[in-house]
């Protein structure tokens, strides 16, 4: 409407200034009625002139030095413009306003040259602009002075005063005062910075802009030496890109710059990210010790504002330098928390009150822009310093890495079927989602459909940003005033195959269990999904046993659908029919392939080409220049290590890229020269998609990672028991033989909770019934005795290997007879590694093989030992300590 457009000089458009009046201001007092006083000898600047010098934007208007008289005309009324006046011509007393769309030219002396001075006119696109912190580092003034005062001899108590954004609650800061500056006024980098959350608040007339003002601090009022406006869009479209220029300011109240003022600084944008912060701790050095007598026992704590706070493990009598293990500790970072500092503290654990050894802050949205990738971020030595930060404290070294997060899109369309649970009316559904990792559960739920009843619509996009998430559960819920909610029914989704293709679409089945506890179908409900992440980055992160997939996978999935595409078009086009807008390629498709190209990764430059290249021919047995499973197999089996088919396969398939079934040269020196080829996305990125769907079964891959993630945790737990029970080989075969002088039929059943507290004398807890339920697969209330002491002698602390050995043997060689079968070794190896029977039994088919000399399908204790011997790795795990 032309209410909402505004004239340059200060008068809405369409309506008349009072008679008298310069556009924008009242009449003087004193002057009679009609009569407009002589204009000033420069015409006042616009938002473009604020960048020119006033003298140079006077030269190109000398013809504004006539006076125009107004015309002796009453006032319109104060109200609006009448409806559909979108525009009113000027009237002919009125100097026309500047053209909107054009900007300053370029070639006028005096205006720096790039694009921090470009001012952008019209509307701003704000979702593609972050939210972030902007940040103003003040170099010096130059050729500054006050009106009047002659050169050499400005004396002015400088400092600067910034707002960012024209809106009523526009933020304002103000620089120190520079006492008794001279021409140069040095601010020595001092740094003021704006952190801006909602992008959308600091749009005013189609821009934001930066307010500066550089003033004479004195005692009642504050002069104004130099004034200037700058659209600070470019500065966020660039982020974490600085520029240092001068930047020339305009004396106030349209004075002429005789004197060239200038402001020399640095201004910088850096977007904030989503993501999670995983620190991993080594190591302290030279820590300050606040106990008198004896050695500390440090500990780190982080935190983030003031209520989010996470803490390290004690490391008992660690002294100065005290081995945190590599503990890692993940913390999740929002779109309102990076605003905050990571404070890091390192406290000694005391029986009364703990005392702080020392501290430090790090910028979380430095450290998020630090790298372009995690894998670049590097081990640091971070000081800490006393309360007062006055004196050094000693250092940690650690790795800070900032994991950017991913963004989930999913559309939930409408459900069909749902189970009825509502006895009052028609239910009210609405869907709940539910993503877990290591730093963060996010929760978020579409709106109700109230009276959706059984076939809800919803037709809402939720967005989800995750990082080491790889499970969502979908849960549909009834919404009830007066009552809790109820579950009408709920179902876990696998993320994996949305990270590798980045777009799908689906119906999911959502299960409730009946009365007997039987899980049956409870309605069916229509979801899309689109991923998109940071480039070169495979999702999801830091999760160990999991294929994680980056944009590669994405794009091959986005070319397969373009090419689909473009023949159902070019067919469509031989029938003379139009496509319909399903059948195009998607948005995140067309945004992935603009995307396609991801930044190299860092090459590990240990080993030379001449060293690599040796290497590969020593592999190479029958000099083919290839390297296939024969030849890793000898290999490896020189070295003493036993290995099957299958795990040979394996290895393989992990290396070969193009899917040839052995390993070329070029492949070789991937794997030597990837500084982390242990990586899960290590070689994926050559892998057609047809390979990856042959070799991936969703069912199976999701079973092998929740056994991979109890294994993991019962490792973690076992470790932990054995050192803080101070548990040893005595104690191990306390608890044995104390449970094998029970009655043979109480044997049989195993041991409960209660009775492994009493075998190994410990007291009960809630975490020792975690790690008791870790072995109890089947929820039975009972464990393998066998199999719980097998792990505990996987972290027990002997030297004696040959000493292990034969007790296990006796320990599965009940009857005495002096030989194990085939299924006992498959539970010793699946007791040993942790992994189901199913797992181990080609490994115990290989050793029966390989070990049993007179073929009687047993093993002797002789021939156990050998086994043992020969291949350690089997009996006692690598991963073990």
């Amino acid at each position: 409407q032309g209410s909402s457009a505004k004239s340059p000089y200060g008068a809405p458009m369409g309506r008349r200034p009072p008679p008298g009046a310069p556009p924008g201001r009242a009449p003087p007092p004193g002057l009679p009625p009609g009569q407009r006083p002589a204009p000033p000898t420069t015409k006042p600047l616009s938002a473009f002139d604020m960048q020119l010098r006033p003298d140079e934007a006077e030269e190109d208007s000398e013809d504004d030095e006539d006076t125009v008289e107004a015309p002796e005309a009453p006032p319109p009324p104060l109200e609006a413009p009448p409806e559909g006046a979108e525009y009113e011509e000027p009237l002919d007393d009125e100097v026309p306003p500047p053209p909107m769309g054009e900007p300053p030219s370029l070639e006028r002396p005096g205006l720096p040259e790039g694009p921090a001075h470009e001012k952008l006119i019209g509307d701003i696109d704000v979702g593609s602009l972050s939210p972030g912190r902007l940040t103003i580092k003040l170099i010096q003034g130059h050729n500054i002075r006050k009106a009047g005062q002659a050169a050499g001899r400005t004396k002015v108590d400088a400092c600067v005063s910034v707002r960012l954004g024209k809106h009523k609650k526009a933020p304002r800061l103000k620089s120190r005062v520079i006492k008794k500056a001279n021409e140069q006024p040095n601010f020595n980098g001092e740094i003021l910075a704006f952190d801006v959350l909602d992008v959308a608040e600091f749009v005013q007339g189609g821009d934001i802009t930066l307010t500066l003002e550089l003033l004479d601090e004195n005692t009642f009022a504050n002069a104004t030496l130099g004034t200037m406006t700058l659209s600070i869009i470019q500065f966020m479209k660039a982020s974490n890109a600085a520029q240092l220029e001068k930047f020339p300011l305009a004396p106030p109240d349209a004075q002429r710059d005789i004197f060239k003022m200038d402001l020399e600084m640095e201004v910088c944008y850096k977007a904030s990210k989503v993501g999670m912060l995983l620190m991993t701790l080594y190591e302290g050095r030279r820590l300050k010790n606040p106990d008198l007598l004896g050695k500390q026992d440090p500990y780190l704590q982080f935190q983030i504002g003031e209520k989010y706070k996470k803490t390290s493990k004690t490391i008992v009598d660690g002294g100065e330098t005290p081995y945190f293990k590599e503990e890692q500790i993940a913390m999740w970072v929002d779109q309102k928390n990076w605003v905050h500092d990571l404070v890091m503290e390192a406290w000694d654990k005391d029986v009364g009150t703990d005392d702080l050894i020392g501290q430090t802050k790090v910028s979380l949205i430095d450290l998020m822009n630090e790298v372009d990738h995690p894998d670049l971020q590097q081990e640091r030595l971070v000081e800490l310093f006393s309360r007062d930060g006055g004196r050094s404290h000693g250092h940690v070294l650690m790795k800070p890495q900032f994991l950017p997060a991913g963004s989930l899109n999913i559309h939930v369309h409408e459900a069909k079927h749902l189970r009825e649970i509502s006895t009052g009316g028609r239910q009210d559904p609405y869907i709940a989602f539910t993503v877990d990792g290591s730093a963060v559960q996010i929760h978020k739920k579409t709106k109700v459909d109230t009276d959706g009843g059984l076939s809800p619509v919803w037709d809402e996009v939720v967005t989800l940003h995750v990082v080491d998430h790889y499970q969502l559960e979908v849960a549909c819920w009834d919404h009830d005033l007066l009552a809790e909610d109820k579950m009408i029914g709920k179902c876990t989704v696998s993320l994996l195959p949305i990270f590798k293709t980045g777009l799908v679409d689906t119906w999911v089945t959502l299960m409730s269990p009946n009365s007997a506890g039987i899980q049956q179908p409870a309605g069916d409900l229509h979801l899309s999904f689109d991923f998109d992440g940071p480039r070169g980055v495979g999702y999801p992160q830091h999760v160990e046993g999991i294929d994680a997939f980056d944009e590669t996978h994405r794009v091959q999935e986005a070319r397969r659908k373009e090419a689909e595409a473009e023949q159902k078009r070019l067919e469509a086009a031989k029938r003379g029919i139009k496509l319909d807008e399903k059948d195009l390629p998607s948005r995140l498709a067309t945004d992935i392939l603009a995307t396609a190209e991801a930044p190299a990764r860092p090459r590990d430059t240990t080993f030379t080409d001449a060293e690599i290249e040796a290497a590969f021919h020593f592999l190479d047995l029958d000099k083919n220049g290839y390297v296939g499973a024969a030849e890793i197999r000898h290999v490896l089996i020189c070295m003493g290590e036993l290995i099957t088919d299958e795990e040979v396969d394996m290895m393989i398939n992990m290396v070969d890229l193009d899917g040839d079934g052995q390993v070329s040269y070029q492949e070789f020196y991937e794997l030597v020269t990837d500084p982390d080829p242990s990586r899960p996305d290590f070689g994926k990125k050559a892998v057609t998609d047809e390979k990856v769907e042959a070799k991936i079964n969703p069912a199976a891959q999701m079973q092998r990672q929740r056994e991979a993630a109890a294994r993991e945790e019962k490792r973690s737990m076992l470790g932990t028991f054995v050192k803080d029970n101070n548990i040893g080989m005595a104690e191990v075969k306390y608890a044995f033989d104390t449970f094998m002088a029970r009655p043979a039929e109480k044997r049989k059943q195993g041991i409960d909770f209660k009775l492994f507290c009493k075998l190994m004398r410990v007291e009960s807890t809630g975490e020792y019934h975690k790690l008791f339920a870790l072995f109890d697969a089947d929820n039975s209330g009972d464990v393998d005795i066998k199999e719980l002491i097998l792990g505990l002698l996987n972290f027990v602390e002997s030297g004696n290997k040959s000493e292990r050995c034969d007790y296990i043997f006796r320990v599965y060689d009940e009857d005495n007879s002096g030989f194990i079968d085939i299924e006992e070794l498959i539970s010793i190896l699946s007791a040993n590694h942790m992994q189901s029977r199913d797992a181990v039994k080609k490994k115990a088919e290989t050793i029966m093989r390989t070990a049993d000399a007179d073929g009687s399908g047993e093993l002797s204790m002789d021939e156990f030992r050998i086994v043992a011997e020969k291949f350690p790795n089997i009996l006692f795990p690598a991963s073990a300590v």
